[in-house]
């Protein structure tokens, strides 16, 4: 078995220092990423075929496990 740990503290700090428009595409294919052969199990591409289409994008939002839209890089739990 292979285990492997991500930073994700290091991630959503580098995501949130990133302008708006770059987030999704760094979201995308730098966070979710590693989890590709999941996404792909349950038939969620990392990139949609056509704007607005079913991706990794949309499936977060869905679950509610997306907050690179949500919050400020000041407003991190993690920031003192």
């Amino acid at each position: 078995m292979k285990i492997v740990i991500e930073n994700t503290i290091e991630q959503y700090d580098k995501l949130f220092s990133l302008e708006e428009e770059e987030r999704e595409n760094y979201f995308r294919f730098s966070m979710m990423k590693p989890f590709e052969k999941m996404w792909n199990t349950i038939n969620v591409p990392l990139k949609a075929n056509k704007p607005n289409g079913y991706d990794v994008i949309m499936a977060t939002n869905c679950l509610d496990i997306s907050m690179y839209r949500k919050l400020k890089l000041e407003e991190l739990p993690w920031k003192i």
